[in-house]
């Protein structure tokens, strides 16, 4: 039986407008489950602990490297959470279109997913 990984975007959501706090930084989070439904928890069969998950923020023209957080479990089952910070030359821009990609693996076991919204940055 086949299996992945599905991210489901938390917060912020597809087609938001986004605006980054005072330190240049925004708050991302992601619901991961595995695609036969099972959770994943601290503890559980499929430990929250084993996934990595990364989130990575693009500017629309698709350019890498704008910038990128490691997303650690929450607390709450399945949910990954972290911030990204952007980089202070993007404050001078009033509003940018972007793209949020994430990404997650198990390395146990090769199981991947990905899913990326597109956003809007408001500074």
């Amino acid at each position: 039986m086949n299996r992945m990984l599905m991210i489901q975007p938390v917060t912020p959501q597809a087609g938001s407008t986004v605006r980054p706090g005072k330190d240049n930084s925004v708050w991302v989070a992601v619901q991961l489950s595995l695609s036969c439904g099972c959770p994943v928890c601290a503890g559980g069969r499929w430990d929250a602990s084993r996934f990595r998950v990364k989130a990575e923020l693009m500017g629309d023209t698709g350019v890498r490297g704008v910038c990128s957080a490691t997303l650690k479990c929450t607390g709450n089952t399945g949910e990954f959470g972290g911030v990204l910070r952007l980089p202070a030359h993007r404050a001078e821009k009033k509003m940018e279109r972007a793209m949020l990609k994430f990404e997650a693996s198990d390395p146990e076991t090769g199981m991947a997913g990905r899913c990326h919204i597109n956003i809007k940055l408001s500074c």
